[in-house]
Protein backbone atom coordinates (compact mmCIF):
# COMPACT_ATOMS: atom_id res chain seq x y z
CA UNK A 1 0.00 0.00 0.00
CA UNK A 2 2.44 2.48 0.55
CA UNK A 3 4.04 1.74 -2.29
CA UNK A 4 1.35 2.48 -4.39
CA UNK A 5 0.42 5.62 -2.55
CA UNK A 6 3.92 6.85 -2.94
CA UNK A 7 3.40 6.90 -6.66
CA UNK A 8 -0.01 8.49 -5.94
CA UNK A 9 1.27 11.08 -3.59
CA UNK A 10 4.28 11.99 -6.01
CA UNK A 11 2.17 12.53 -8.86
CA UNK A 12 -0.20 15.00 -7.70
CA UNK A 13 2.25 17.39 -6.96
CA UNK A 14 4.13 17.34 -9.91
CA UNK A 15 3.61 20.19 -12.10
CA UNK A 16 3.73 18.43 -15.38
CA UNK A 17 2.26 15.29 -14.42
CA UNK A 18 -1.19 13.80 -15.90
CA UNK A 19 -3.74 13.86 -13.35
CA UNK A 20 -4.36 10.60 -11.66
CA UNK A 21 -7.13 8.51 -12.56
CA UNK A 22 -6.43 5.31 -9.88
CA UNK A 23 -4.85 3.93 -7.97
CA UNK A 24 -5.55 -0.16 -6.50
CA UNK A 25 -3.53 -2.72 -4.22
CA UNK A 26 -5.73 -5.63 -6.00
CA UNK A 27 -3.12 -7.43 -7.19
CA UNK A 28 -4.25 -9.14 -11.01
CA UNK A 29 -1.80 -11.08 -12.76
CA UNK A 30 2.28 -10.30 -12.56
CA UNK A 31 0.72 -6.95 -10.57
CA UNK A 32 0.79 -6.39 -7.13
CA UNK A 33 -0.66 -2.71 -7.60
CA UNK A 34 -1.06 -0.15 -10.11
CA UNK A 35 -1.59 3.88 -10.45
CA UNK A 36 -3.15 5.26 -13.60
CA UNK A 37 -3.61 8.30 -15.02
CA UNK A 38 -5.74 10.25 -17.32
CA UNK A 39 -4.42 12.42 -20.25
CA UNK A 40 -5.36 15.92 -20.35
CA UNK A 41 -6.25 16.72 -23.94
CA UNK A 42 -4.81 15.61 -27.23
CA UNK A 43 -1.57 15.66 -27.15
CA UNK A 44 1.47 15.14 -29.86
CA UNK A 45 4.33 15.67 -28.28
CA UNK A 46 6.04 15.17 -24.57
CA UNK A 47 8.04 18.25 -22.85
CA UNK A 48 11.49 17.22 -21.01
CA UNK A 49 9.52 18.50 -18.01
CA UNK A 50 6.87 15.86 -18.27
CA UNK A 51 9.37 13.07 -19.10
CA UNK A 52 11.40 14.23 -16.03
CA UNK A 53 8.01 14.20 -14.24
CA UNK A 54 7.41 10.78 -14.96
CA UNK A 55 10.67 9.63 -13.58
CA UNK A 56 9.82 11.54 -10.08
CA UNK A 57 6.58 9.81 -9.98
CA UNK A 58 8.51 5.79 -10.42
CA UNK A 59 10.75 6.56 -7.93
CA UNK A 60 7.95 7.45 -5.62
CA UNK A 61 7.29 3.82 -4.81
CA UNK A 62 10.80 2.98 -3.65
CA UNK A 63 11.43 6.19 -1.81
CA UNK A 64 8.08 5.95 0.31
CA UNK A 65 8.97 2.27 1.44
CA UNK A 66 12.13 3.33 2.19
CA UNK A 67 10.91 6.16 4.37
CA UNK A 68 8.62 4.06 6.03
CA UNK A 69 10.36 0.62 6.15
CA UNK A 70 14.09 1.41 6.27
CA UNK A 71 14.30 -1.07 3.45
CA UNK A 72 14.59 -1.52 0.16
CA UNK A 73 12.80 -4.89 -1.73
CA UNK A 74 12.51 -6.34 -5.11
CA UNK A 75 9.09 -4.73 -6.03
CA UNK A 76 10.61 -1.96 -7.56
CA UNK A 77 12.41 -3.82 -10.72
CA UNK A 78 9.73 -2.24 -13.09
CA UNK A 79 10.12 1.61 -11.94
CA UNK A 80 13.58 0.82 -11.89
CA UNK A 81 13.88 -0.29 -15.73
CA UNK A 82 11.31 2.64 -16.57
CA UNK A 83 13.21 5.17 -14.64
CA UNK A 84 17.02 4.32 -16.30
CA UNK A 85 15.01 3.83 -20.02
CA UNK A 86 13.54 7.44 -19.92
CA UNK A 87 16.87 8.71 -18.55
CA UNK A 88 18.71 7.05 -21.23
CA UNK A 89 16.26 8.33 -23.70
CA UNK A 90 16.66 11.66 -22.97
CA UNK A 91 20.46 12.17 -23.38
CA UNK A 92 20.46 9.63 -26.34
CA UNK A 93 17.39 9.48 -28.78
CA UNK A 94 15.70 12.99 -27.70
CA UNK A 95 19.03 15.71 -27.60
CA UNK A 96 17.75 16.57 -24.00
CA UNK A 97 21.28 16.66 -22.09
CA UNK A 98 22.63 19.96 -21.76
CA UNK A 99 25.98 18.29 -21.73
CA UNK A 100 25.90 15.96 -24.49
CA UNK A 101 23.68 18.65 -26.52
CA UNK A 102 21.31 18.31 -29.70
CA UNK A 103 22.80 14.56 -30.72
CA UNK A 104 21.57 11.10 -31.08
CA UNK A 105 23.69 8.46 -29.49
CA UNK A 106 23.17 5.19 -31.16
CA UNK A 107 23.04 1.86 -28.84
CA UNK A 108 24.52 -1.38 -29.69
CA UNK A 109 21.07 -3.16 -29.02
CA UNK A 110 20.07 -1.24 -31.77
CA UNK A 111 23.05 -1.76 -34.30
CA UNK A 112 23.01 -5.10 -35.03
CA UNK A 113 25.73 -6.22 -37.69
CA UNK A 114 25.94 -8.95 -39.66
CA UNK A 115 24.22 -12.32 -38.90
CA UNK A 116 23.45 -10.51 -35.52
CA UNK A 117 26.81 -9.93 -34.57
CA UNK A 118 26.54 -6.74 -32.62
CA UNK A 119 28.32 -3.45 -34.28
CA UNK A 120 30.66 -1.18 -32.38
CA UNK A 121 28.52 2.44 -31.06
CA UNK A 122 29.11 5.25 -32.92
CA UNK A 123 30.65 7.15 -30.07
CA UNK A 124 34.04 7.07 -27.99
CA UNK A 125 34.56 5.74 -25.32
CA UNK A 126 34.87 9.17 -23.32
CA UNK A 127 31.38 9.84 -24.62
CA UNK A 128 29.81 6.67 -23.20
CA UNK A 129 31.29 7.84 -19.99
CA UNK A 130 29.97 11.11 -19.92
CA UNK A 131 26.42 9.05 -21.15
CA UNK A 132 26.54 7.18 -18.10
CA UNK A 133 27.42 10.34 -15.72
CA UNK A 134 24.52 12.27 -17.18
CA UNK A 135 21.83 9.19 -16.84
CA UNK A 136 23.49 8.98 -12.95
CA UNK A 137 22.47 12.35 -12.59
CA UNK A 138 19.03 12.56 -13.91
CA UNK A 139 17.44 9.52 -12.07
CA UNK A 140 19.88 10.89 -8.98
CA UNK A 141 18.10 14.14 -9.06
CA UNK A 142 14.20 12.44 -9.62
CA UNK A 143 15.10 10.13 -6.61
CA UNK A 144 15.92 13.80 -4.96
CA UNK A 145 12.78 15.59 -5.76
CA UNK A 146 10.65 12.28 -5.19
CA UNK A 147 12.24 11.98 -0.98
CA UNK A 148 11.22 15.73 -0.94
CA UNK A 149 8.00 15.39 -1.86
CA UNK A 150 7.02 12.83 0.46
CA UNK A 151 9.05 14.21 3.60
CA UNK A 152 7.54 17.37 3.10
CA UNK A 153 3.71 15.48 2.98
CA UNK A 154 4.97 12.41 5.21
CA UNK A 155 1.01 12.16 6.93
CA UNK A 156 -0.46 12.60 3.46
CA UNK A 157 1.37 9.47 2.83
CA UNK A 158 0.19 7.81 5.61
CA UNK A 159 -3.63 8.66 5.17
CA UNK A 160 -3.31 7.62 1.77
CA UNK A 161 -1.74 4.12 2.83
CA UNK A 162 -3.94 3.45 5.18
CA UNK A 163 -7.28 4.60 2.92
CA UNK A 164 -5.66 2.35 0.23
CA UNK A 165 -5.47 -0.57 3.07
CA UNK A 166 -9.45 -0.08 3.56
CA UNK A 167 -10.49 0.39 0.44
CA UNK A 168 -7.85 -1.18 -1.70
CA UNK A 169 -8.67 0.61 -4.81
CA UNK A 170 -9.07 4.85 -4.76
CA UNK A 171 -10.09 7.14 -8.12
CA UNK A 172 -8.07 9.84 -8.70
CA UNK A 173 -11.08 11.90 -7.65
CA UNK A 174 -11.22 10.51 -4.20
CA UNK A 175 -7.50 10.98 -3.98
CA UNK A 176 -7.21 14.68 -4.34
CA UNK A 177 -10.15 15.20 -1.51
CA UNK A 178 -8.50 12.98 0.58
CA UNK A 179 -5.54 15.20 0.35
CA UNK A 180 -7.42 18.26 0.73
CA UNK A 181 -6.84 19.24 -2.99
CA UNK A 182 -8.89 20.55 -5.74
CA UNK A 183 -9.87 17.87 -8.28
CA UNK A 184 -8.51 18.21 -11.77
CA UNK A 185 -11.44 19.57 -14.02
CA UNK A 186 -10.85 16.38 -16.79
CA UNK A 187 -11.37 13.79 -13.46
CA UNK A 188 -14.47 16.27 -12.76
CA UNK A 189 -16.08 15.81 -16.29
CA UNK A 190 -15.27 12.17 -16.83
CA UNK A 191 -17.25 11.34 -13.42
CA UNK A 192 -20.17 13.61 -14.37
CA UNK A 193 -19.94 11.82 -17.87
CA UNK A 194 -20.11 8.63 -16.03
CA UNK A 195 -22.54 9.10 -13.80
CA UNK A 196 -24.57 10.34 -16.37
CA UNK A 197 -23.66 7.17 -18.17
CA UNK A 198 -24.91 4.86 -15.40
CA UNK A 199 -27.87 6.68 -15.23
CA UNK A 200 -28.84 5.91 -18.56
CA UNK A 201 -28.18 2.51 -17.96
CA UNK A 202 -30.49 1.99 -15.22
CA UNK A 203 -33.51 3.63 -17.21
CA UNK A 204 -33.21 1.43 -19.98
CA UNK A 205 -33.16 -1.71 -17.49
CA UNK A 206 -36.18 -0.09 -15.98
CA UNK A 207 -37.76 -0.01 -18.76
CA UNK A 208 -37.56 -3.38 -19.87
CA UNK A 209 -34.35 -3.03 -22.17
CA UNK A 210 -31.34 -4.80 -22.13
CA UNK A 211 -28.48 -2.67 -21.42
CA UNK A 212 -25.08 -2.96 -23.43
CA UNK A 213 -22.61 -5.93 -22.10
CA UNK A 214 -19.52 -3.26 -22.01
CA UNK A 215 -19.86 -0.58 -19.53
CA UNK A 216 -16.93 1.20 -20.38
CA UNK A 217 -16.47 4.83 -19.48
CA UNK A 218 -18.06 6.88 -22.16
CA UNK A 219 -15.74 10.08 -21.63
CA UNK A 220 -12.27 7.93 -22.47
CA UNK A 221 -9.44 10.16 -22.56
CA UNK A 222 -7.52 10.04 -25.73
CA UNK A 223 -4.88 7.72 -26.67
CA UNK A 224 -1.51 8.10 -25.94
CA UNK A 225 -0.54 9.87 -29.08
CA UNK A 226 3.04 9.60 -31.00
CA UNK A 227 5.13 11.51 -29.67
CA UNK A 228 7.28 13.13 -32.37
CA UNK A 229 11.25 13.87 -31.83
CA UNK A 230 12.40 14.36 -35.51
CA UNK A 231 11.65 11.30 -37.42
CA UNK A 232 11.64 8.50 -34.89
CA UNK A 233 8.80 8.43 -32.73
CA UNK A 234 9.28 9.43 -29.08
CA UNK A 235 6.55 6.51 -27.69
CA UNK A 236 9.31 4.03 -29.56
CA UNK A 237 11.98 6.03 -27.89
CA UNK A 238 10.57 5.77 -24.48
CA UNK A 239 8.58 2.70 -24.83
CA UNK A 240 8.76 1.86 -21.14
CA UNK A 241 8.11 -1.32 -18.91
CA UNK A 242 6.17 0.75 -16.03
CA UNK A 243 2.94 1.54 -14.98
CA UNK A 244 3.25 5.67 -15.35
CA UNK A 245 2.46 5.62 -18.79
CA UNK A 246 -0.84 7.13 -20.06
CA UNK A 247 -3.86 4.91 -21.03
CA UNK A 248 -7.14 4.81 -21.29
CA UNK A 249 -9.11 3.82 -18.09
CA UNK A 250 -10.42 0.77 -19.64
CA UNK A 251 -7.10 -0.61 -21.00
CA UNK A 252 -5.76 0.66 -17.36
CA UNK A 253 -8.23 -1.96 -15.50
CA UNK A 254 -5.93 -4.71 -17.64
CA UNK A 255 -2.47 -3.44 -18.44
CA UNK A 256 0.15 -5.37 -16.75
CA UNK A 257 2.54 -3.15 -14.37
CA UNK A 258 5.66 -4.21 -16.23
CA UNK A 259 4.32 -2.83 -19.50
CA UNK A 260 3.31 1.75 -17.84
CA UNK A 261 2.48 6.46 -13.67
CA UNK A 262 1.48 3.97 -13.23
CA UNK A 263 4.17 0.92 -12.44
CA UNK A 264 5.31 -0.41 -9.67
CA UNK A 265 5.25 -4.22 -8.55
CA UNK A 266 4.75 -3.87 -5.17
Amino acid sequence: AYHEAGHALVSVFCEHADPLHKVTVIPRGKMLGGAMYFPEGEKVTTTRSEIIDRMVIACGGRCAEEMVFGEQNSGAAGDIRQVSHLARSLVMRLGMSEKLGFLEYSTTNEDMGYLGHLSRPEYSEKTACMIDEEVRKLVNEALAKARSILQEHREKLDLLANKLLERETLSGAEVYELLGLSVPEVLQNAKIAEDEKHSDTKSDAGAGEIPDKCEEDSAEPPDDHALTGGDIRVDDALQNEGDTRKMKPSQAETASKEETQPDSEA
